[in-house]
């Protein structure tokens, strides 16, 4: 009877919380593995892609700030629309030219915010982290964490393109263990 009790004054308490959304954190990490672009001028830079969703029925005030290590000086960079990936992963992107929102920092190991926005409702925007300079100019990599502040928002990473490599071969091997598979157990059947 206690324990009934217990449960009922937990299951009551919990309904008379305000539902709050936490902020979504991502750890990330900027190494010569994330993406490789090239503006149009043939500087080149490391970035990471991702997309930010809103799957409710309503706009959404979003926040999105960013923490680099101590020698990354950070630079976001946000897109209404899916603006990244291109289908040719060697043609130049001018990340710069086309953002809909940027916030960067010169110094290294500063934090960055980008201004909020209204994120539409069922819209999706892109964002890419990268370095605020060029792989030229002596761009430092290292780990960022990024925070997304909005009720309802989410977001996903956009897979970098040796991960797509690894994850395609992977899946050919396995449609391929998987025809071994059935051909083997369609001729056990048979005997």
């Amino acid at each position: 009877m206690k324990k009934h009790l217990c449960l009922l004054f937990l299951a009551q308490a919990l309904l008379i919380l305000p539902a709050q959304a936490s902020p979504i954190v991502v750890n990330g990490d900027l190494t010569t593995s994330s993406f490789l672009g090239t503006d149009s001028s043939g500087n080149h830079f490391y970035y990471d892609i991702y997309n930010v969703s809103n799957p409710t029925g309503n706009p959404i005030t979003v926040n999105i700030s960013a923490t680099p290590a101590a020698q990354l000086a950070p630079m976001i960079e946000l897109w209404s629309g899916i603006h990244l990936p291109t289908s040719n992963w060697e043609s130049p992107v001018d990340l710069y030219a086309s953002a809909y929102r940027v916030a960067f920092s010169s110094t290294a190991g500063t934090s960055i915010v980008v201004p909020s926005f209204q994120l539409p409702s069922a819209a999706t925007y892109q964002l890419a982290m990268t370095t605020y300079n060029y792989v030229e100019n002596g761009a430092q990599l290292g780990t960022y964490t990024l925070t997304i502040a909005g009720d309802g928002a989410s977001l996903n990473g956009v897979p970098e393109p040796s991960s797509l490599a690894l994850f395609a071969s992977a899946a050919c091997m396995l449609i391929g263990v998987s025809k071994i598979r059935a051909k083997y157990s369609n001729s056990r059947e048979r005997i």
